[in-house]
């Protein structure tokens, strides 16, 4: 690969996990200047990971020039809340019981995080675990974008339902007996309480948001 090449994904790579932890501020106009100041290189492979993370709909163009992060609407919610849960479903139905309940059990030996960030990565793995029992790297490869949609709105989650250890200590709970069913179920009521309160959660992650132009991190 050559060199240029090479340093526009190392900014990609960087920029999105700058994304992922959390380190952006939900309708804020994001500092380019300064990410690219803090790597060491030009405007142009910071725009061109821009571009490409808008592409992957993590992003989006600021009505002042530049980028923000993609929050979807209350529709777009709704419908990325159901379309994850009947993904995460399809693949329990096509894995077996055995790959399951290894997968789980690998997880579960993963203490609950103390933090809402870490958090919100642990549903991301736990629910990356469950899809790559299928073996099917598209299965996972999908629900991986997902997360990605998601870690923001996964976030004000956390500040909006109370107790989300105790709800995340549940849903990680390994299964033992009527895997599929059992573990369908609590996939459902997992986010059907989401959606149930959609709306509330949408207003959470924006309440704190401005317009202007803040620091990237």
């Amino acid at each position: 690969m050559a060199p240029e090449a090479t340093n526009h994904e190392r900014i990609y790579r960087g920029i999105k996990a700058d994304y992922l932890d959390g380190r952006f501020v939900v309708g804020q106009r994001i500092d380019m200047t300064m990410i690219a100041d803090r790597h060491r290189v030009s405007l142009t492979p910071v725009r061109d990971a821009m571009h490409r993370l808008a592409g992957e709909e993590l992003m989006e163009a600021h009505m002042d020039g530049g980028f923000r992060i993609l929050i979807p609407d209350r529709e777009r919610l709704f419908h990325l809340y159901a379309w994850n849960a009947h993904h995460i479903q399809s693949a329990v139905n096509a894995s077996t019981e055995d790959a399951l309940v290894r997968n789980m059990a690998e997880f579960a030996a993963n203490p609950l995080p103390p933090s809402d960030l870490l958090r919100v990565h642990h549903v991301a793995a736990f629910f990356h675990a469950l899809v790559t029992a299928t073996g099917n790297l598209e299965y996972a490869a999908a629900v991986e974008r997902s997360n990605e949609r998601l870690a923001y709105v996964r976030l004000a989650e956390m500040s909006y339902f109370r107790r989300p250890d105790r709800e995340l200590a549940q849903l990680v709970n390994p299964v033992t007996n009527n895997v599929h069913l059992n573990l369908r179920r609590r996939l459902w009521s997992y986010h059907r309480r989401r959606i149930e309160h959609v709306t509330a959660i949408s207003n959470r992650v924006t309440a704190d948001s401005t317009d202007g132009n803040g620091a990237v991190f």
